[in-house]
């Protein structure tokens, strides 16, 4: 748990603003009680915001954190042959991967 707590903090807003809340409305409109409606929902979304915490950190924290380090280290003066800017960048597929995202959400979001 203690890898993806950070993932976990970040989204678990996203379940309980609005699907957590809007499932326990529903649970209650069919006639179960409160707390049992509460436990229900609990037991629903709590191993799916686990998963979602999981993938977030397979597929973003994980990546960016050794994308970090690999810029860390080719940035670090310490007398070896490195990469120029250009060549490291167009060699990482973390670079390409980033600036596919960013390239996707300006064309969803309309702000090109």
């Amino acid at each position: 748990m203690g890898k993806i707590s950070y993932t976990f903090y970040l989204s678990h807003n996203f379940f309980i603003e609005w699907p957590q809340y809007e499932t326990k409305r529903a649970f209650e409109a069919s006639g179960v009680s409160t707390d049992m409606a509460v436990l229900y929902v609990f037991l629903i979304y709590t191993p799916l915001l686990i998963l979602f915490s999981w993938l977030l950190e397979w597929a973003v924290d994980t990546p960016a954190k050794n994308w970090s380090n690999k810029i860390d280290i080719e940035s670090r003066n310490d007398g070896k042959k490195k990469k120029s800017f250009g060549e490291f960048i167009c060699s990482s597929w973390e670079f390409w991967c980033l600036l596919g995202w960013l390239s996707f959400v300006l064309v969803i979001t309309e702000i090109c």
